[in-house]
């Protein structure tokens, strides 16, 4: 069986231990009577066993079936991998007790013509070269693992991400009419925290060495430098280091602070003065 097959057999499997229907919107929280999961893409009604999903946000299968991004990257890992690397206790702490968050910083200035360069499919790269199952333990060792090539969706943004944010360890988000939302520990064989630790490290890196060139402006993968100069230099830089890049926008701009932002024609949604760096 091809990958897309088993993730279609697993989704066919659910539907019979589920019902299935698609919204527009998911439910408002009062207006379910019974113990529910909530999540970004579903809703699943614990006891009439009913997962109501985000149609907009589903991916069709085969079957006439449409199914969330998140599942599905679940289910390719499961079959793929079958469950998260196993580690020692000490290399856990160690992976665990250094995540730093993801790059953001602004200087508030103005240019004349400045880039916007952006990470093409950040993760989904680092993914093709370091592999889901890498082995990481900070300042000891890093030893690649295999990558998702034969993913089924790698165009599709959502389920990319999904593959990474698969491993991380989340409290569950239940909703009790009595109680209101409750945030449940839970399991998860396919936890990966070794990856995102990873890429998050990558990054902050990658900001470092982006700051020295002279951008004014970063955010997670993206970067906005301001003249060709500081364009040419972090490009090259970038590429060295095997990430393909774009200018996604230049032009006459300005830097408000975090989040805000105009280079040429694109802009954030939000553009407050003053927000701060």
């Amino acid at each position: 069986m091809t990958p897309l097959d088993k993730i279609v057999q697993r989704a066919l499997d659910r539907r019979q231990r589920w019902q299935h229907s698609y919204v527009e919107e998911l439910p408002v929280l009062v207006d379910l009577r019974e113990a529910s999961i909530v999540g970004s893409f579903s809703v699943i009604k614990m006891e009439s066993r009913q997962r109501i999903l985000k149609e907009d946000i589903c991916i069709e299968l085969p079957e006439g079936m449409g199914e969330t991004p998140s599942a599905i990257a679940r289910d390719y890992l499961t079959d793929r991998y079958q469950h998260g690397a196993i580690l020692k206790h000490q290399q856990i702490l160690d992976v665990r007790g250094g995540v730093a968050p993801m790059p953001l910083y602004a200087i508030p200035c103005q240019f004349e013509h400045g880039y916007y360069i952006d990470i093409r499919s950040c993760y989904w790269t680092m993914l093709q070269i370091v592999g889901w199952n890498v082995d990481y333990w900070p300042d000891r060792w890093l030893q690649p693992g295999e990558a998702p090539a034969d993913f089924p969706f790698p165009d599709h943004k959502v389920a990319r991400n999904c593959l990474v944010s698969a491993g991380i360890i989340s409290d569950v988000v239940m909703w009790h009419p009595d109680k209101g939302l409750q945030q449940l520990k839970r399991g998860n064989s396919l936890a990966n925290s070794q990856l995102y630790r990873l890429i998050s490290d990558v990054l902050n890196a990658v900001a470092d060495k982006m700051r020295a060139l002279g951008v004014v402006y970063i955010n997670c993968d993206g970067y906005i430098a301001p003249n060709y100069r500081s364009m040419t230099q972090a490009v090259n830089w970038l590429t060295d280091w095997g990430l393909p890049v774009r200018i996604k926008a230049e032009g006459r701009g300005e830097i408000y602070g975090a989040g805000s932002y105009r280079v040429g024609r694109m802009k954030s949604r939000r553009q407050t003065l003053g927000c701060g760096a």
